[in-house]
């Protein structure tokens, strides 16, 4: 595992996407199994020892949106997408779980309270969310729950963002169609790369 991290550090990537790769080799070694479920190969790693790099939480890419940037993603020209925005900053979600809002299940009468229980990924939804914490009941504004029963209308049943044909909209459509040349008409700089780029992410740390 040190050969790894030696190799991968040399190619210049960076710790937090090191130790992501490192849950691969480290998942396969604790699989190995004998006949009562036991671990062949218990392993207590030594991070120290791998030479694993600090994770340093103020050099990673976590930018946020400012209320000026979020107000003019509240005006994107697209009326689905803008208020996918609205929401996703209103309801700290990130876009998979704004997409994967069904209006049979995750609305409270009023529009005032959402359920956070599952996601769309690649167009699909995955009835679960990234962590155990993710999955939440959020309260929404009075005003983005009046903008959402009007975007709502008289639908009551499927998704609240689909596509004509009643499928969930595609999250990297979203985020490369219209959130970047959005961010990039505004003038945004992320201050972690230089570029005008930002994640589904953003949305959370906003409402945060």
């Amino acid at each position: 595992l040190r050969d790894l991290v030696e190799k991968m550090t040399a190619k210049g990537l960076s710790a937090k996407t090191i130790d992501n790769y490192l849950q691969v080799p480290k998942m396969v070694v604790a699989s190995v199994l004998d006949d009562d479920g036991n671990q062949v190969l218990p392993r207590k790693w030594n991070n120290e020892f791998i030479d694993l790099p600090i994770v340093e939480s103020t050099k990673q890419n976590r930018p946020s949106f400012s209320k000026d940037v979020m107000n003019g993603l509240a005006r994107w020209k697209d009326p689905k997408v803008r208020m996918v925005f609205i929401l996703a900053g209103a309801a700290g979600g990130r876009i998979g779980e704004t997409l994967g809002l069904e209006l049979h299940k995750h609305f409270s009468s009023d529009y005032r309270t959402i359920t956070i229980g599952q996601k769309v990924r690649h167009c699909r939804v995955e009835e679960r969310v990234k962590t155990a914490s993710a999955e939440r009941q959020v309260d929404l504004d009075p005003r983005v729950a009046d903008l959402l029963r009007e975007f709502i209308g008289k639908r009551t049943r499927g998704f609240l963002f689909e596509s004509r044909n009643g499928k969930p909209l595609s999250s990297s459509n979203i985020i490369r169609r219209h959130l970047h040349p959005a961010l990039k008409a505004l003038g945004y700089i992320n201050p972690y790369t230089g570029d005008h780029k930002a994640g589904n992410h953003a949305f959370r740390r906003f409402r945060n």
